[in-house]
């Protein structure tokens, strides 16, 4: 069986890495690697073969955005033609999937699809992740509610299956390989994303979590937004608030560095889904702001 898994960022890497690792541990499985979106994968993965697509760097308008996905769904054409695969494997609810995933379609591919069937607020991830679930042909969801929802849309049971998220997988090897836990510091850290559906204070809110951190007082690390409309003008918020120190303002690549830099926090700040997914792991106190989550 050949498989292309298809990645946009580290939030579906953390998803898909564990996934990754059993497929290439069976005989006669092959596994190929669409990036897609802005990321680069790095480390051992690189012995894959794999397309890397950059498009519509440093640009975050809604044209820009429209644009690039129709560039995804050109892009995942284009690598399904080369490898011919037998599967796709997706994960999640960016709108880089959404484009590969809509690629697949005219190929008659089959779509296997994580984390379906969740229902979250405040940005377009919701309709898009939905979209997905529609497209695909296998399901694997986190709880029995998202079963549920899945089932509601019309897929047949068969198709549905209640896993688990792989990336709580990834926390798990990652902390077994450690010789001892990590002490937990003073560090804040804020990972605030676009809220998609409300763009007119997408910045106010921005710059509001930025002042609200300065009060706090202590040692702050961000992530970067992820890439949607109006991210650019998001982030300049927070850096306007925060200042733009060297090291403080680190991109989603690496799991590992991701799940060290939580294990060593004193809390999380923003809206990302990592405040719900993996923070519990480690123990970390969350502040959601707003409706994204």
């Amino acid at each position: 069986m050949r498989i292309v898994s298809v990645t946009t960022g580290r939030a579906d890497v953390g998803h898909l890495e564990p996934v990754w690792r059993e497929i290439a541990k069976r005989d006669g499985w092959e596994l190929k690697i669409l990036v897609l979106g802005f990321h680069q994968l790095s480390g051992e993965w690189d012995v894959f073969p794999r397309f890397h697509f950059d498009y519509n760097q440093g640009k975050d308008s809604p044209v820009e955005i429209a644009r690039a996905t129709a560039g995804a769904t050109r892009d995942s054409a284009f690598a399904y033609g080369r490898w011919k695969p037998d599967l796709i494997l997706v994960a999640g609810d960016r709108w880089e999937a959404l484009g590969a995933v809509s690629a697949a379609l005219p190929f008659g591919i089959p779509v296997a699809h994580i984390g379906g069937g969740d229902e979250t607020l405040g940005s377009y991830d919701n309709q898009i992740r939905h979209a997905i679930t529609k497209m695909a042909h296998l399901h694997f969801v986190a709880h029995e509610q998202a079963k549920e929802r899945v089932l509601a849309m019309g897929e047949e049971a068969w198709r549905v299956h209640v896993t688990g998220l792989p990336s709580l997988d990834g926390v798990r090897q990652w902390m077994e390989g450690l010789e001892k836990v990590p002490e937990r510091g003073e560090e804040l850290v804020v990972i605030f994303h676009t809220p998609t559906l409300e763009l007119d204070t997408a910045e106010e809110q921005a710059r509001e979590v930025g002042k609200a951190l300065n009060q706090v007082g202590r040692p702050v690390k961000g992530f970067v937004p992820g890439h949607d409309v109006l991210h650019e003008r998001v982030h300049q918020a927070l850096i306007d608030q925060l200042g733009a120190v060297e090291n403080q303002w680190l991109y989603q690549e690496q799991p590992a560095e991701f799940y060290r830099t939580l294990s060593r926090a004193a809390c999380l700040v923003g809206n990302s889904s990592a405040g719900i997914i993996e923070a519990c792991s480690f123990g970390l106190p969350v502040v959601n702001i707003g409706s994204r989550q």
